[in-house]
């Protein structure tokens, strides 16, 4: 409870929370006849008007050109390679399947080619170099609003035209009942002792929730709601959230190029093996954020040495999921080898490769 701040007897601060949804049900409903951009429909069903995009300034444009053009032109398993060494523990963290420490020569080698085959989605023959030990040797393992349900804590209380898309009800008992499992699982999640699988398994059982997960769910339903009135009632939060928003979709935007082998495809059937192919494409994203962030800001502090104006504020709104710059495709060889007069000898059958 002290690591959460929370109190042993949930009572009071289940009482606070029922307030502050009342009252925020309350404040909205006062405010839909108004020009704002939350209406309700002859179905009670509660719409947002589309936030008006804000136009990029000319000093953002020129800004986001530049530094764009700076970056180095980089193919991305060099740019895997260079992260790795340039962050102290990054190949170290990776353990051998037996659980020790993996002790290989040129170990940031063989990570960057293993993360790097998983996340194009190419396999390993296109990491694999001949006669480099390090790329030879076995594997390490590796929404729509109007359709959102509203949750009320008081099921007598009048909230005028919110009153059909405030159907749902929040059980207080519910979560009072498993208040101390419910701290001690959030604890567990914040401090990286128990995996979101692990979870599942605690709060859901043949696709129903246990009672613990009703527990959880109900305590979810009073900041969901909160977060749906305050969405309809304060621009500058729903602002906030599309930007978040937005981040997220230029994650996944970026994520698709880079795992572009077998045309995007997944094609492996087995848990552990989806499992690994997208841890690897986690991290090697991760890298690709870090990367371009660094010399995003070698670029805005060359720019700023040179006496170009860079704002604050434009330089905010720059992006680290740039990839122009970034070879992903890899490059084909235009050279033919001596072939002494002959022809090419053909592959053996029986070979494993």
């Amino acid at each position: 409870m002290n690591a959460l701040n929370l109190p042993d007897d949930p009572g009071v601060l289940l009482a606070e929370h029922a307030a502050a949804v009342g009252t925020a049900y309350r404040e909205v409903a006062a405010r839909l006849d108004s020009d704002g951009p939350a209406t309700v429909d002859e179905d009670g069903r509660l719409h947002l008007a589309a936030l008006k995009a804000e136009p990029d300034s000319p000093s953002l444009v020129d800004l986001r050109r530049r530094v764009e053009a700076m970056l180095p032109e980089v193919d991305l398993p060099e740019l895997v390679l260079e992260v790795i060494s340039g962050v102290p523990g990054f190949a170290e963290a990776f353990t051998h399947a037996s659980g020790n420490g993996a002790r290989v020569a040129d170990l940031g080698l063989s990570v960057a080619a293993v993360l790097c085959a998983n996340a194009m989605n190419v396999g390993f023959k296109p990491v694999t170099s001949p006669g480099v030990d390090a790329l030879t040797r076995d594997r390490p393992q590796l929404t729509n609003l109007p359709d959102q349900r509203l949750w009320r804590f008081d099921q007598g209380a009048d909230y005028g035209p919110l009153n059909h898309a405030a159907r749902g009800r929040i059980d207080a008992d519910k979560i009072a009942a498993h208040w101390e499992d419910v701290c001690r699982v959030a604890v567990s999640i914040n401090e990286c002792e128990v995996s979101a699988h692990d979870v599942t398994r605690m709060i859901s059982r043949d696709g129903n929730p246990t009672p613990l997960g009703q527990g959880i769910a109900h305590y979810g339903r009073i900041f969901k709601t909160l977060h749906i009135l305050r969405l309809a009632d304060d621009e500058p939060y729903r602002r906030e959230g599309k930007v978040q928003a937005n981040l997220g979709e230029g994650r996944h935007d970026l994520a698709r190029r880079i795992y572009h082998g077998k045309k995007g495809e997944m094609t492996r059937t087995y848990y552990e093996g989806i499992e690994d192919q997208l841890s690897a494409l986690g991290r090697v994203l991760n890298c690709t954020v870090l990367w371009n962030t660094f010399y995003t800001n070698r670029a805005l502090e060359q720019l700023r040495a040179q006496g170009y104006p860079v704002l604050a504020a434009d330089a905010q709104r720059l992006s680290a999921f740039i990839r122009t710059h970034i070879g992903i495709d890899g490059h084909y060889a235009f050279h033919l080898p001596d072939l002494g007069g002959t022809h090419r000898r053909l592959r053996d059958p029986d070979s494993p490769d």
